[in-house]
């Protein structure tokens, strides 16, 4: 049996991989709860039933939409590419809902490991109507950004079709049948291009969004997964299509993890063209990870970026997707290239069911405004939020989307403001906190950045992600023994977590820093560096931690090893050439000094504050 599970969450895109392949190593699939009644309609008759609209919010690249569980508030992340829902261990506690174990070996595999996971039965609201014994996996992350868990392929699937209007800020579940060739693409203006490709479907209980694509026009498989924070294609279907890691241009960018503990490497790397349907793109890049599991089901992912610049209806009946294209980027490459401002997408059209869409309240406005972020769509972003804050402006949620836009807008002071009002209105909005403390920090204010994380450290749970978030401000105000304190925390119960890495080497850094306790930083050094032996961010750790402990010749290979990498990180090359003046290498150490100078002068500053310094 196979499907896919993001339920590993992670506050800043650096880490976080979704829904890849995640499979079960034994045991069937639950039977999951049908959601509404079957449609009896007139024999012959083509016949299509709204079962139910998601309101659907974006946070942190993912689309959220709320729900109750047993009575209470929940916040579900719309995963169409995980094969089942979940629950985070945190929310299934605060629902007191009873666990019970599932058959021995049953595990779920994703692209950084295997996770054991149990089950959980309990009563699911949606669109205002309750279903009894939904049942839910519980296992995987913990949330990070009030992210509760998982609806997956069980919930979308229950009607049969699914139109995805994440642009508009709107998930629809539908049923259709009888309807022959009929196009779906009902949005569509005349004269506006709309592609239509077959889902491959092999049974009942094998309903992957997978079709049909090219990369430089060799043909691959892509899943539609609302789960991955950026479009990926697993690095062997690229070297099938002619494309290489190794080509003029590429270059590696972050890492990324799913369920497990690993995160793997990822490059943005040219190709020539990829279409889909009757749509090309060409001379693009697209993001390659080194995971060559994903090809044994998939070769692409096409994930939140390319949902956002598309209205996407799938068809159950039909076996069919039905897309058009919004405007704006339609892949993630903010590393290799500008954004492109997009087209606001508009409502042309009624719905299949006849019913006319309902006009924008407050909440849809400000639905569509946190769409546009993600989409770098600012201006209209700030419009739209604009009015959601005006029309009702007790919702802190509003003003907080409305910071992030001005943020990202190059727009400090409105967005400072927007802080205050969404911590005035909700005081543990933690996302508002966070971002506060950064401005606050950017605006040279430490005291008050301090006292935001202060806040938030005292408000989170005690096993939440936000937890690694405020250990690393924390070190960046120089405030070590906190951010080992968070870190203290937050280790000890995440041992299958793909922020593992990052927080082991972190507490390792802020001991090296401190030059405290390095016995323990190299231990935590090494653990990091076991689970990601090119990352050049753990190499450096580790050789930090080698020159506080006076092993110079092996800070020398470490610091080495991360350049190779990263060939112009200031921080390796000035550790590396302390070092090597220790060794009595003083030339080459004098050289390194320089050219980390070069590139940024305030290395050597913060160094010297630890008394780090040749």
């Amino acid at each position: 049996m196979k499907g896919c599970v993001n339920i590993v969450t992670c506050p800043r895109a650096r880490s976080r991989r979704g829904s890849a392949a995640a499979r079960l190593s034994s045991g069937a699939l639950l039977a999951g709860a049908l959601l509404v009644p079957a449609v009896a309609p007139a024999a012959g008759k083509c016949t299509v039933s709204l079962l139910g609209d998601l309101a659907v919010l974006m946070m942190d690249s993912r689309p959220t939409v709320t729900a109750k569980i047993n009575g209470a508030d929940v916040r579900m992340f719309i995963d169409s590419g995980a094969f089942y829902s979940f629950l985070t261990p945190p929310a299934a506690a605060k629902l007191k809902l009873r666990l019970s174990d599932m058959p021995k070996g049953f595990t779920v595999r994703g692209i950084g490991g295997e996770v054991a996971v149990s089950r959980a039965t309990a009563e699911l609201t949606l669109f205002d109507h309750a279903f009894k014994g939904v049942q839910f996996l519980v296992g995987g992350g913990d949330d990070d950004v009030g992210v509760d868990g998982v609806l997956g392929q069980n919930i979308l699937w229950s009607g049969g079709d699914v139109e995805y209007d994440l642009a508009n800020g709107k998930i629809r579940l539908m049923r259709s049948q009888d309807c022959g060739e009929k196009s779906f693409a009902y949005w569509a203006k005349p004269g506006t291009p709309t592609s239509s490709i077959e889902i491959p479907w092999t049974g009942e209980h094998d309903k992957d969004t997978v079709g049909p694509a090219a990369i430089n026009g060799h043909p691959v498989r892509v899943t539609f997964d609302t789960g991955a924070l950026q479009t990926l294609v697993s690095r062997r279907a690229l070297e099938k299509a002619g494309g290489s890691i190794d080509a003029p241009g590429a270059e590696e960018v972050s890492r990324v993890g799913g369920v497990g503990s690993r995160a793997l490497r990822t490059w943005l790397v040219p190709v020539s063209s990829f279409a889909i349907g009757s749509e090309e793109i060409r001379n693009t890049k697209l993001r390659v990870i080194d995971y060559h599991g994903m090809a044994d089901e998939e070769d692409m992912l096409l994930g939140i970026d390319f949902f956002l610049s598309h209205h996407i209806y799938v068809n159950g009946s039909q076996h069919r997707i039905y897309l058009t294209y919004n405007g704006g980027p339609v892949f993630d490459l903010s590393r290799a290239a500008a954004s492109t401002p997009a087209s606001q997408p508009g409502d042309a059209g009624k719905p299949p069911d006849g019913s006319e869409p309902p006009r924008l309240d407050a909440a849809g406005y400000a639905r569509r405004g946190a769409a546009s972020i993600e989409r770098r769509d600012y201006v209209h972003a700030l419009e739209d939020l604009d009015r959601a804050c005006s029309m009702d402006p007790t919702q802190s949620e509003y003003f907080y989307e409305r910071a992030i836009a001005h943020v990202y807008n190059s727009q400090p002071q409105p967005a400072a403001a927007d802080l205050d009002t969404a911590l005035r209105l909700k005081p543990d909005n933690l996302a508002a906190l966070l971002h506060r403390s950064d401005l606050r920090s950017q605006a040279a204010d430490r005291p008050g950045a301090l006292a935001d994380l202060d806040t938030a450290d005292r408000i989170a749970a005690p096993d939440s992600n936000v937890h690694t978030d405020i250990a690393e401000r924390y070190e960046a105000l120089d405030e070590l023994p906190k951010a080992i304190a968070e870190y203290d925390g937050w280790i000890p119960t995440h041992r299958l977590d793909s922020n593992r890495g990052p927080a082991l080497s972190g507490r390792c850094r802020s001991r090296a820093l401190l030059g405290v306790d390095l016995d323990k930083a190299l231990a935590d050094c090494e653990s990091a560096v076991r689970l990601a032996p090119t990352s050049a961010t753990f190499l450096r750790n580790r050789g930090l931690v080698q020159l506080r402990r006076g092993e110079f010749a092996k800070a020398v290979a470490d610091y080495d090893a991360a350049l190779a990498v990263r060939p112009k990180d200031a921080e390796s090359l000035f550790g590396r050439g302390i070092a090597r003046l220790r060794l009595g290498d003083a030339a080459r150490g004098r050289a390194d000094l320089e050219a980390a100078a070069e590139i940024d002068k305030q290395v050597a500053i913060a160094a010297k504050k630890h008394g780090i310094e040749p």
